[in-house]
């Protein structure tokens, strides 16, 4: 088994240690530095089961998605220790990293998902009710303003969290039910993530390569052709033996999407993966997202702010108030128009209850201000909603 070339820790940083420096930088945070690399060492050289080491940052992580929240931690993030469930009853799928699914069909189903937080006497509802298919295969985006349920709903497909109430499925996992080692086996085989931060997504001092090979090592399944293919995939075979440090935001990106498809996921989830890069790399970035699409049939999901990227999707739902909103679809055939609106045919969705949210630039165009009244109007087979100054 090929072993990572591990830099020994700096001078520097030692005398920042024997100097006592307390703060930023000094002796605290390189005590919290010193101690991972020494706990990604014991792994590389096998001291430690790599099993013990993904409960203990499944543990890690969902305690601190929680604690960003402000959010009151009751077992794992947000109650994500499911009351009731029998650790050793599993959800899983008879085969859930290849499931049965085609290309097209639903691949992720969320009905009617409620999402509740806890802050002191207050609950928060995050998503109040929210309904959604993806398909296999899709390139789609979840857009929406800061508070809009977007990220919490990336947590609940990646297994970070759990649903308070309603449904959810992806990639043939019960994502309500799912015991604490099958909430593991789904985020290690089935979920590859992509972070904005790229500090969350790469370890400075390993080379992209080993960057790559760190999540198979850690499933027990080493591929070192595999970790060069991807690397390739995401045009960066050239970088294959550089550290970050040495490689533009841009690149970092990249060879974080390698890493989320280290392990052959079936689902690959970016929270705002352009939010800190310029335009013209972003652009590249998402490029990168559809060439892994078409060379490896993922799923990717991307959550995101910007309007802006839905000329590079598929598809892109909106979400206002913790329910999606409205959704826009590509037409193939219209590849060059520069405009979302000439290129997409647009969507309003209907809930169980037969609610409707109508977007924003729509409501502003034909002057509509604040709440009010409506007047709809049937028309053969379309239903016309008048703006209160034009409804007689």
């Amino acid at each position: 088994m090929p072993r990572f070339r591990l830099p020994a820790i700096s001078l520097r940083r030692r005398r920042g240690k024997k100097a006592g420096k307390k703060g930023p930088g000094g002796f605290e945070a390189y005590e919290a530095k010193e101690t991972r690399e020494r706990e990604i060492r014991e792994i590389l050289e096998g001291k430690v089961s790599a099993e013990a080491e993904v409960e203990a940052e499944a543990d890690a992580g969902a305690e601190a998605e929680a604690v960003n929240k402000g959010v009151e931690v009751e077992g794992e993030a947000g109650g994500t220790e499911e009351e009731g469930v029998d650790e050793e009853v599993s959800s899983a799928p008879p085969n859930p990293t290849r499931p049965d699914a085609a290309p097209g069909e639903p691949f992720i189903v969320c009905q009617n998902l409620v999402k509740i937080y806890k802050i002191e006497d207050i609950e928060v509802f995050a998503l109040q009710g929210l309904d959604l298919e993806i398909k296999r295969g899709e390139v789609m985006a979840i857009i929406g303003a800061s508070g809009s349920g977007k990220s919490t709903l990336l947590n609940v497909l990646g297994g970070l969290d759990t649903p308070t109430a309603g449904r959810a499925f992806s990639a043939g996992w019960d994502l309500l039910r799912m015991s604490r080692r099958d909430r593991i086996r789904y985020k290690r085989q089935c979920v590859g993530f992509v972070w904005q931060n790229v500090t969350r997504n790469l370890i400075p001092y390993l080379t992209a390569l080993e960057n790559v090979e760190l999540p198979m090592l850690l499933n027990g399944k080493l591929d070192r052709k595999r970790a060069k293919e991807l690397l390739a995939a995401v045009e960066l075979d050239h970088r294959m033996y550089h550290t970050p440090r040495l490689m533009s935001g841009g690149e970092q990106q990249r060879v974080a999407i390698a890493i989320a498809m280290a392990n052959n996921p079936s689902i690959i989830l970016a929270d705002e993966p352009t939010g800190s890069l310029d335009t013209r790399t972003g652009a590249t970035v998402l490029k990168v997202f559809n060439q892994i699409r078409d060379i490896y049939g993922v799923t990717v999901v991307i959550v995101t702010h910007d309007h802006g990227i839905a000329n590079a999707v598929d598809r892109w739902v909106e979400i206002r108030d913790g329910k999606t909103s409205s959704e826009a679809v590509r037409r193939y055939g219209d590849e060059q128009a520069v405009d979302p609106e000439e290129s997409h045919d647009r969507y309003t969705l209907l809930d169980s209850a037969g609610r409707l949210q109508l977007p924003i630039s729509y409501i502003e165009t034909i002057g509509i201000k604040g709440p009010g009244r409506m007047k709809l109007t049937v028309e053969g087979r379309r239903i016309v909603i008048e703006p209160p100054d034009k409804a007689g």
